[in-house]
Formats: C-alpha cells, structure tokens, sequence
C-alpha cells in the first residue's frame, strides 16, 4: 500500500491499483483507523508561515537628456577616431608589406629597389613613389594609397580633437537655478 496524492493506493496481485479511501481520523474521540504516528504529527505541525516578498530595488535614474546627447557625441567622437587611424594602419601596413616585398625582389632592378624604399615611408612615401613607378597602373594604386593614408590620419585626427573637446568641456560646467530668495549659481572646475 502506498500513498498517492493523499489517496491510499493498494497494488492488487492482477498488477491494477485499487483506489481506497485514506483513514478516517476523529479529533474530538481520539480514534484513528490505521494512522501512523508520522501522520499525526504531519496533521498536528504548524503551519508553514508564507514567505515575505521584498520589493524590488528601485530602477536607475533615467539620464537627462543632455547626458544622452554627451554620451552619443563621446561615441561618436570615438568612432570617428578608430574609424581613422585603423584606416591609416591598414593601409600603411599594405604599402609597407608591398615596398618591403619590392625591395626584397629587386635584384639588379635600382629602379623597383627606389620604388619601394619609398612605399615603406608613410603618408608621403606612396606618392613619392609614384613618380618613379614603371607604370600607369602603378602610379594610380601608389597614390590612392597614399589618399587613404592620408585620410586616414586626417580623420583620426579629428576623432582625437572632438574626444579632447569634449574632455575639456565636461571638466567645466556651469549652473543656475531658482531660489526663495532669487538665484542660485554656481561652477564647478574639474582638475
């Protein structure tokens, strides 16, 4: 016999339970039909007390609006920047692998051995080099590499000086606002 979901159950030789009726037990005689003493101390135990829920921490301040748009210049500004100077290292790492590989290639050849000894120079180099490049095609790939170098540092450059600006502009600030007495002003300087 085994319990199931407070119906007593007793596993009769064809293999098919037989549902029987849990004993009954009365208080106020004290008589019980076969009820372990487990079972009446399960029916005497005190109630468990209902767990107490705590509310939930309070939620973030929500920025001000000139704090969203500080932050969306910042991000910006540091794109811009990555943006930039990754730019300027691919491209200056092509031409420096490109010279490298001419100069390493340029046997007896003065003329390719010149061309890319000038490669390897950044920013400047690939131009220079397109003066003395054999070909048309040359010339057109070594000044487009020096343009995206050139590009590169520039916009890099300007990513940095918006970063600076804004690190600058956030270390001084000013404030004013109402008071019962008139106005209330203030500075503050970050150093």
């Amino acid at each position: 016999m085994f319990d199931v979901m407070g119906m007593m159950v007793a596993v009769a030789t064809s293999g098919e339970p037989d549902l029987v009726e849990p004993p009954v037990h009365d208080r106020e005689l004290g008589e019980t039909a076969d009820v372990s003493e487990e079972e009446l101390a399960w029916e005497d135990a005190e109630p468990v007390p209902a767990p107490v829920l705590e509310s939930p921490p309070p939620l973030p301040e929500e920025p001000s609006p000139e704090e969203v748009e500080r932050k969306k210049a910042h991000m910006r500004a540091r794109g811009i920047t990555i943006g930039g100077w990754t730019t300027f290292g691919i491209t200056y790492a092509a031409a420096l692998t490109i010279g490298v590989a001419s100069i390493d290639l340029a046997k007896e050849d003065q003329h390719q051995r010149v061309w890319g000894r000038r490669m390897v120079i950044p920013v400047g180099g690939p131009f220079a080099a397109a003066f003395v490049s054999k070909s048309a095609t040359g010339t057109l790939f070594t000044v487009l590499t020096g343009l995206a170098q050139t590009t590169g540092i520039a916009i890099g450059i300007a990513g940095a000086v918006m970063l600076s600006k804004q690190k600058r502009a956030s270390r001084l600030a000013f404030a004013a606002a109402p008071d019962r007495g008139g106005m209330h002003m203030g500075a503050t300087w970050r150093f």
